[in-house]
Parts: C-alpha cells; structure tokens; sequence
C-alpha cells in the first residue's frame, strides 16, 4: 500500500483530492529532479500556450473514395513502423478536417489510456493522415528545442511528470492545459544539444526508412500489376462454387470471387504458396508470465501489437524461467512477422520484419514467424507478405467467433507474388536497408534518454563556463 500524508495547502493549491494525484506526486524519480537543481521551464514558455492543443470531439464521417479526405489514425498508430489506416476521413464532411491534418515537425503525446503518455514527432510520411482528437498537440516547426523535449519526454522522468497531473476515474486522461503547464529540467547546454542532435538524427533516419520503404512496396506492386487485378477481379459477393471443392472449410468468405482471382492473377505472373519460399511457424508451447525488471534475468517480450511499433508501448521483460524453451520464442534477423490473432478489419496479420536491433527479442505465441528458406531473400519475403493481395487472402482466411485468428497451415497456404529479377532483387534490398534504418532511429533516442537520465542522478553542478 501506497500511503502520503499531504497538508490543506497541497489541496487548496492544487483543487485536487484524488490519493492517484497526491502519490504521483511523491514518485521518487520526480524527487530526483526536484532536489537535482536544473533551472525548470515550462512547455508553454517555450512554445506558447497557443500552440499545444486537442481536436474537438467531432462525428467521424468517412468516404469510399480515397481522393476525398485522408485515413483517420488513432493514437498508438503513429507508433508502428508504417501507419495505416483504411478508414477515408471525408475532407467535405467533417468541419475541422484542416485542423486534424497531420503536419510535419509537430509532436503528439497521448493524452488518454492506460498507458497514457508516450510521445512521437510526425515525420513526411505522416502527412499522408489525420489524427483523431485523442492526442495532445505541440503544433510547432522542428527545433532543437523540441527534440529535446522529445527527449526528456522519452525518459522514466518526463513520463513521471506527464502521468503526475492526469486524472479520470476509469480511464486516465491529460489535456493540453495540463501538458502546457509541465516543468521540465534545461540540462547544461553541450548536453542538451547532444541529446536534440541524437533525436533529429533519429526522427530523420525513421523518416527516411518509412518513405523508401513505402516507395519500395509502391514499386514492388507495380511489377506485379496489382492495379490491374483491383481494375478486373470480381467483387460480387454472391456466387455458387462446387461441393467438391469444400476440402476442409464451408465459410463462404475464402472462396469468393475475389480472392480466386487474385490467386489466379499471382499464380500467371509466377507467384508461389508462401510454404515453397518460407517455413511458417509460432510457438507450440505456452508460458506462465513472469515478468522482471532485470534484463539479465528475462528477454524484451513483445504481444501481437506491440511488434508492429517502432517503440513498443508498455514493453515488458519476460523471466527466462518461465519457458520450457525460451529458444521457440526468440526472434532471429530476416524473420518476418504476422500478427496471428485480432480483428481482421484492423491488426489481424499486422507485417513486420525483424532486424538487427530486435535479433534475440521474444514474441509472444500470438504471432507467426515467417523464416526465408536458404535460398529465399528476406525483403522479398517481406514485400511479398505485405502486400495488398497477401493481406486480403490471409483476412480472408481468418476464424473465430469472437477474435478472428489464422493457422499455420492457412498462412502458408496463400500465393505470394515472387520473382528473383535484379529489379525485384534490389527492392529486397532496400526492404532490408529501411528496416535496419529503423533499428538504427531507436538506438540513437536510447543513447539520448540514456545520457539524460545519467545527468538527472548526477544533479546540477552549477552554471557551466
């Protein structure tokens, strides 16, 4: 049990009576910048009030054709790698559709949930959207002296002092007031600009990844002609097949028109069953979950959404005690990954691929591993599996009453596109070069959140000469 004891002035002072508010604020990490003695700001000071804000609660109207507005993201979507989205908010429908455009340089913090307080920096990429009105808004022009709030936002300390004023009964909230009115520490300057250099460098590197690897999968599609069977296949949603062709299933979604036609079109441009290129597999056994603080007693274990985040959200530290073989769950460089459980409208057979700075991480047995045979290419493999007619063979696919799921055998059955022509074989390469660009994006925000918190134990030594 967690117990304070506060005085009339902490309540008069703060209009506050909820013990969540009071506990916060005797978090020992907030002590440590308190007692450290940097001189404090706040972020209104810095950026104005005027430019840190929320969206209004709004009616979400959406369109069919993409030419009428932008997708709709959600808040923890500007943590995947790629985001996306198939909702088409409409551009005419919805009054302040300007506002939840997306712009570059601006950072949003989450500003609702349980894991409240994560912060990213939209990039070119994330023009492409909008974002719904539960994120808090720095509206500003990319500075050194916002990637140094990315920065300390990023550490155990700035996510102490965002979570400090939150409030709610069921769901933890923040609001733009509160995010303008955080103080946060103005290190010695040499640190300070290492750290905003550290988090531009990252911030660019994600962005060039995002956008070579969208362009990579834009072409990839391309030498397939994917416009093509969009233009020709069949969507009609009545038709009769066989009965001798009922092997194993009797749901009608896998064997509609549409997706007969995509396997055909991927089968005469040399597509192949994704088990003659690749071993599809996920653990076999389950675990009881253990988790620990230690990383020299557990491995980094990521659930089916986490794997699709650049930064996982609320990552948790597995005990190495709790798998009979722990080998079965750890990830390898070249993997590709396929969420195996959710809706199929959303997450369901959510891609990634695993580089270096994820070799040795674990997944939980709510994901597919897809390995390359010894002769097959990594990026392919990616491409191939991330491609629209994949994902809409393998949503198809999908079972489940209540959360749709696919097996192994079923992921392994869909036709892939695959070539190995020296154009086909470079966008493999630049597949894998984009996701070892991310990996690299991550390892420059750790090394500027490290050096921020080593500063913050250290304290203030004094106005440096």
């Amino acid at each position: 049990m967690k117990i304070t004891t506060i005085s009339a002035t902490d309540v008069v002072g703060t209009l506050r009576f909820d013990s969540k508010f009071h506990l916060s604020r005797d978090n020992p990490i907030l002590q440590d910048l308190r007692s450290a003695g940097w001189p404090m700001v706040t972020i209104a000071e810095v950026f104005g009030r005027e430019n840190v804000w929320t969206g209004n609660i709004f009616a979400r109207v959406y369109a069919s054709d993409p030419n009428c507005g932008k997708p709709l993201l959600v808040p923890y979507d500007l943590f995947r790698y790629i985001p996306w989205s198939d909702k088409i908010l409409s551009r005419t429908q919805v009054t302040q559709f300007e506002k939840l455009e997306i712009q570059r340089g601006w950072l949003f913090l989450v500003c609702s949930g349980r894991n409240l307080g994560p912060v990213t920096i939209a990039d070119e990429f994330c023009e492409r959207f909008t974002m719904s009105h539960d994120m808090v808004r720095i509206a500003v022009e990319p500075s050194a002296q916002l990637f140094y709030l990315a920065a300390f936002l990023s550490t155990s300390h700035g996510q102490a002092a965002v979570r400090t004023d939150m409030n709610g009964s069921v769901i933890d909230h923040t609001d733009a007031k509160q995010v303008a009115a955080l103080r946060y520490p103005l290190v010695d300057e040499p640190t300070r600009e290492r750290c905003a250099n550290l988090f531009e460098s990252a911030f660019l590197k994600r962005e060039e990844a995002r956008l070579k690897l969208s362009e990579a999968r834009t072409e990839y599609a391309k030498l397939f002609d994917f416009d093509g069977l969009s233009a020709s296949a069949s969507r009609q949603r009545r038709y009769a097949t066989a009965r001798s062709l009922l092997a194993d299933r009797l749901d009608a979604e896998p064997r509609a028109p549409y997706y007969e036609a995509v396997r055909s079109w991927l089968t005469a441009r040399g597509g192949v069953r994704l088990n003659d290129v690749a071993r599809v597999c996920k653990p076999g056994s389950r675990y009881k979950t253990n988790y620990v603080e230690d990383s020299a007693h557990g491995i980094r274990m990521m659930n089916g959404r986490q794997v699709a985040q650049y930064r996982p959200i609320a990552l948790k530290l597995m005990n190495l005690s709790a798998f009979r073989d722990a080998s079965q769950f750890k990830l390898k460089r070249g993997m590709t990954l396929l969420t195996a459980d959710g809706r199929a409208e959303e997450n369901l057979a959510d891609c990634v691929m695993i580089a270096k700075d994820r070799d040795g991480w674990g997944a939980s047995g709510h994901v597919h591993r897809v390995v390359p045979k010894n002769d097959t290419h990594p990026g392919l493999v990616y491409l191939a599996c991330s491609s629209a007619p994949v994902q809409a063979q393998l949503k198809a696919l999908a079972t489940g009453s209540v959360v749709d799921a696919l097996s192994e055998s079923d992921v392994g059955s869909v036709v892939v596109p695959y070539g190995t022509t020296g154009r086909l074989v470079e966008l493999g390469d630049q597949a894998v070069m984009c996701w070892d660009l991310f990996g690299e994006a991550i390892k420059l925000e750790e090394q500027a959140t490290a050096l921020l918190e080593s500063k913050f134990s250290e304290g203030w030594q004094g106005p440096q000469n």
